[in-house]
């Protein structure tokens, strides 16, 4: 029996935002110590999330598009917010070379805005549209992608 679609995100929104927490707790441990151990959570982070938009902009997203017709702007915003995102990472990744405190707020508050939305409107509506071939396909898209 093949997962939704919007389950497979969810839990993969849940693994992300642990990896988010993990740096969080070490940064917070680690900052007498020039960030060693928070330097490598953030890049695990940084990776993961960005694999994460690979799978939602190149499989997801490219699918919803096709299915509707259209250039959708639930699309258009979601991939908005992740160039801000690695806007974001990228600054705290500089700061983090710096021996720095960088402000996690911001990112903190985009990505869970970003990830409410997803797992409660954007991936349900996309599991009402999909067809059981279609959501097959696409899951098995993202599992090759997430176990890299």
């Amino acid at each position: 029996m093949d997962e939704t679609i919007s389950g497979l995100m969810s839990k993969e929104h849940a693994r992300i935002i642990k990896l988010l927490y993990d740096f969080e707790t070490a940064f917070q441990e680690d900052f007498a110590y020039g960030f060693p151990q928070s330097k490598e959570l953030f890049n695990c982070f940084k990776w993961n999330l960005e694999k994460h938009f690979f799978v939602e902009e190149k499989a997801i997203f490219e699918m919803s598009e096709k299915i509707s017709g259209e250039g959708v702007s639930d699309t258009f915003e979601l991939m908005k917010e992740h160039g801000e995102m690695i806007e974001l990472m990228n600054d705290i990744d500089d700061g983090l070379d710096e021996n720095v405190r960088v402000d996690l707020s911001k990112l903190k508050n985009i990505l869970m805005k970003h990830h409410i939305f997803e797992d409660d409107t954007f991936y349900p509506n996309l599991d009402d549209m999909l067809s059981p071939k279609q959501k097959h396909e696409l899951s098995e898209r993202i599992r090759e992608i997430v176990r890299g």
